[in-house]
């Protein structure tokens, strides 16, 4: 955002008027300058353009000076009003660049924030930045200057962004851009929809995630669609935390895939993506299972060294308690919500065939003995003493 000072029109003695300049700049805060705009009286812009339209491209050059500065002002601050398609449009770039003032670069600036389709702004943009007058450190200047020379602008702008250290709230203050500008969040749609794996975990906080997938969200649903299947392409199964923001904004906005409120909703998404959103889900379930209703994280933290390889979670009543089903390729687990119970291991196959139709809510579990059958289980875990390390070997050669 600049700043824009009105200062009005005193009468001064000249060996007063430094003193008073003086005063005014120390007003000022710091990296921010004068924004100038006259306020020509008595001149029509429209009638500048038809001067413009019969002159003509090849003749404004050596015709330009025959403008005032006023008319030239006004052609450079109302710019954005002349359509692409009038033929007095290159014709003004050109009288612009020949009667260039400083002033005319910050306008050029802020008239490319909201018209940044606007093909003629990139010539104007760049003359400003080539004179100094864009840009408060050389990096910003040499990168604009790329830019507004380049075929995409708001594209070269996107990937420098991605590339640099910064945020992307600090950069969009380093490069001056409004942050509420149509550059702003067409430049926010790009950074999230080329972002990398920095973006997310080193680059930006959560509360900034959250705000820009909300923002996509309303204005590109089907840019969000893609945010969020390269995001989940982006991570192994390993790397999604239950508390991940995007993937909980997903839950909120597209719901579950295997819903029908959330089945169209998902639809351009990879199968990837919804099967590792699933496994995620199903995580999502193991947590609150043993952490939020067991208090118990010695079990949370064992099964999250095999959370990768989790395919399903489901919870179930189980007589006077809970159980939980996790379910790996070769192997399911049946552990219990009380302490006092041992987990059973059994193979899928079995799984499948005796306590599948339990998991999946098709039989009710009348008492939690249904699910206990030392016969077939493969093995018990007796969760006693330092049971962690006494199973962990033995559970992840049956799980990997």
């Amino acid at each position: 955002m600049s700043w824009k000072w009105v200062i009005p029109s005193f009468r001064f003695q000249p060996d007063n008027l430094k003193e008073v300049v003086d005063q005014i700049s120390a007003e000022i805060p710091n990296n921010y300058g004068f924004s100038e705009q006259v306020a020509p009286k008595g001149l029509d812009l429209e009638e500048i353009l038809d001067a413009l339209r019969a002159i003509g491209e090849a003749e404004i050059e050596r015709t330009a000076d025959r403008f005032s500065t006023q008319e030239v002002d006004l052609v450079s601050y109302g710019f954005s009003q002349i359509v692409d398609a009038d033929k007095a449009k290159p014709v003004a770039v050109k009288l612009l660049l020949s009667r260039w003032k400083t002033r005319y670069a910050r306008s050029a600036w802020e008239h490319f924030q909201s018209f940044y389709a606007d093909r003629y702004l990139p010539a104007l943009v760049s003359r400003g930045v080539s004179q100094g007058s864009l840009g408060r450190v050389p990096e910003v200047t040499a990168n604009l200057f790329d830019a507004m020379e380049s075929d995409d602008p708001v594209a070269y702008l996107a990937e420098v962004f991605l590339r640099h250290l910064y945020s992307f709230t600090n950069l969009i203050e380093l490069y001056e851009i409004s942050p509420d500008s149509p550059l702003a969040l067409e430049l926010l749609r790009q950074y999230f929809l080329l972002a990398h794996r920095g973006v997310y975990r080193v680059k930006e906080a959560s509360g900034f995630i959250q705000g820009a997938l909300d923002e996509i969200w309303h204005q590109w649903i089907d840019d969000y669609r893609v945010v969020i299947d390269n995001y989940l392409q982006m991570f192994s199964s390993g790397e999604l935390e239950e508390h991940d923001v995007v993937l909980n904004h997903a839950l909120r906005c597209l719901h579950r895939p295997d819903e029908p409120e959330g089945r169209q909703l998902w639809e351009g998404i990879s199968e990837e993506s919804r099967r590792k959103f699933t496994k995620w889900l199903g995580w999502c379930k193991v947590v609150n299972f043993f952490d939020r209703l067991g208090r118990d994280s010695q079990r949370l933290e064992f099964w999250r060294m095999f959370k990768e390889y989790l395919e399903d979670a489901q919870v179930r009543n189980a007589g006077n308690t809970k159980a939980i089903f996790l379910v790996f390729q070769r192997i399911a687990v049946i552990e219990f919500l009380d302490i006092g119970n041992a987990a059973y291991i059994y193979p899928r196959a079995i799984y499948e065939r005796d306590y599948e139709s339990y998991a999946l809510g098709r039989r009710p579990i009348g008492a939690q003995s249904l699910l206990k059958d030392q016969e077939t289980s493969m093995l018990r875990i007796i969760h006693g003493g330092s049971w962690q390390n006494r199973y962990y070997g033995r559970v992840a050669r049956l799980i990997r």
